[in-house]
C-alpha cells in the first residue's frame, strides 16, 4: 500500500513523493504519525504496561479480574503497550499532557511515562479534570503549529473550540 507523505520543516522531499508504509522499520508507531515526523499524545493514560503494573490500581484491579486469566489477556495483546514503542519516535517529537483531576494517574506516574519517552519531548500537567482544559488546547495547537510548521489560528478562534465531555467516573471519596 502506498500513502501520501506530508512534508514538515524538517522533511526536505517534495509532497508528491510516495513511501511504503514501513518506511522507518526501527520505529512501530502508527506510519500517520512517523510520517508527519510528529507524534502527540494527549494524556495518554496507560502509556506503559511495565510503569502500571506497579500501581496499587493495577493489582487491585489484576487480582478482581483473576490474576491467570488477566495475565493471559496482557500476553496476547502485548503488542498494544505503547511502553515497547515510545522509546523509538524519534525523530519525531512527543507532547505529553496530563491532568492532576484523575482518577487512575498522578503526577509521579506521569513523569515515568515521560523518562519512556525518546527525545525530542515535553511533558506538561495541568490543574485540570481528565479531559483537559482551554490551556491545555492552547499548548496542544502551538506544539502541533511548531512541528507542523503551520501559522496557528488567531486566538478568538482558538477560543472558541468547545471543551471537550469529561468522563461521567466516579470521584473517590473524600
Amino acid at each position: 500500500m502506498m500513502m501520501r507523505r506530508r512534508t514538515t520543516a524538517r522533511d526536505t522531499r517534495s509532497d508528491e513523493s510516495l513511501v511504503e508504509p514501513q518506511a522507518f522499520p526501527n520505529c512501530p508507531l502508527p506510519d500517520s504519525l512517523v510520517h508527519n515526523r510528529t507524534v502527540f499524545l494527549s494524556h495518554p493514560s496507560d502509556l506503559a504496561f511495565d510503569v502500571d503494573k506497579k500501581t496499587q490500581s493495577f493489582q487491585e484491579y489484576r487480582q478482581k479480574t483473576g490474576p491467570d486469566k488477566f495475565d493471559a489477556f496482557a500476553a496476547k495483546y502485548s503488542w498494544m503497550d505503547a511502553g515497547k514503542y515510545v522509546s523509538h519516535a524519534a525523530p519525531a517529537a512527543m507532547f505529553l499532557q496530563y491532568a492532576t483531576d484523575e482518577p487512575f494517574l498522578n503526577g509521579d506516574l506521569a513523569k515515568q511515562y515521560f523518562e519512556l519517552v525518546s527525545k525530542p519531548k515535553k511533558l506538561k500537567i495541568y490543574e485540570a479534570p481528565h479531559a483537559l482544559n482551554a490551556e491545555a488546547t492552547r499548548d496542544r495547537i502551538t506544539f502541533l503549529a511548531e512541528q507542523l510548521s503551520f501559522k496557528p489560528p488567531d486566538a478568538k478562534t482558538v477560543a472558541a473550540i468547545p471543551a471537550l465531555v469529561q468522563p461521567p467516573w466516579p470521584k473517590p471519596p473524600q
